[in-house]
């Protein structure tokens, strides 16, 4: 009888108990990692606005007023009542000055004194006639008044205005009553848009509306700071100079006005160069535009 082989148990497998993981917790390094990229951002996030404060302030607005300053002072000098005193006109015209001049219209000598502004390279302006306080003064030929249409006010200035036709400007001879006025001026401003002019407040009233007026409706404009020759006199003249000159060194740029009178021509001619040394005499265009935030 045959033995029957017992057969060997199979040898159990080995189950490899697997260790269950326990859920992570978030390190505490990676946290931290996290914190410090967080305020690395802010921190550059600041440091970026420091850093574009510091260009748009300090290196545009203080480096502008640096060079601003940098410049030496400017005066314009605008000759007024050109074009009725044909010598004087003249030897204003030939003085190696920058002058002004700004010509009354229907003047006798206009065309004249104006053409030989011009070829000196001067800055021509219109000298435009506007109603006085008092009613006993007359503006002379082409004034216009308080009590004028629109309509005469535009054929009025437009009729001043071809009398001086390379005018780059305007000025108010007289006009202590018209610039008082807001709608007058805001007429004269319109004008003056129309035909790209600037203007220039003679400022013969101190509560004169004429600056703040044109300025409103963006006509590049200035107001002029004193007289040089109310007392027609050589020597209060160079006197008024040097306050021009005081002027314009507080405030870096002035405006002046005088007048075609023998003592003006002689003060200009004596005084002026060395009471105005180390500022710029320029034309009064010029100076507008520095004063509207222009720069030349």
């Amino acid at each position: 009888m045959t033995a029957t082989k017992s057969r060997k148990p199979a040898p159990k497998r080995r189950q490899t108990a697997r260790k269950k993981r326990k859920p992570s917790r978030p390190g505490i390094g990676l946290n931290f990692s996290r914190i410090l990229l967080f305020l690395a951002l802010i921190i550059f996030f600041f440091i970026s606005i420091a850093a574009a404060g510091y260009v748009i302030f300090f290196r545009v607005v203080v480096a502008a007023e640096l060079r601003d300053d940098q410049q030496p002072p400017r005066v314009a000098i605008i000759i007024d009542d050109m074009g009725h005193e044909r010598e004087m006109g003249a030897r204003l015209a030939d003085l190696e000055l920058n002058l002004s001049f700004s010509f009354l219209p229907h003047s006798p000598f206009l065309e004249e004194l104006e053409s030989r502004v011009r070829e000196r390279g001067r800055t021509v302006m219109l000298h435009l006639p506007l109603e006085p306080l008092d009613p006993a003064k007359d503006p002379g030929s082409g004034a216009i008044y308080l009590d004028e249409h629109t309509g005469t006010i535009e054929t009025l200035f437009r009729e001043s205005l071809a009398q001086v036709p390379r005018a780059e400007g305007v000025n108010n001879h007289m006009g202590s009553k018209f610039t008082r006025d807001e709608r007058a001026m805001s007429l004269l401003a319109d004008q003056l848009i129309d035909h790209r002019l600037f203007f220039i407040d003679s400022y013969t009233v101190p509560d004169s509306r004429a600056m703040a007026t044109v300025a409103s409706k963006d006509v590049p404009t200035a107001r002029s700071n004193l007289f040089i020759d109310t007392v027609p006199d050589k020597q209060v003249i160079c006197s008024r100079l040097s306050d021009l000159a005081a002027l314009a060194h507080r405030k870096r740029v002035a405006i002046a006005i005088g007048h075609p009178y023998e003592a003006t021509v002689e003060a200009l001619q004596d005084c002026a160069p060395a009471i105005l040394e180390g500022i710029d005499l320029v034309g009064a265009g010029e100076l507008v535009q520095i004063q509207n935030g222009g720069s030349k």
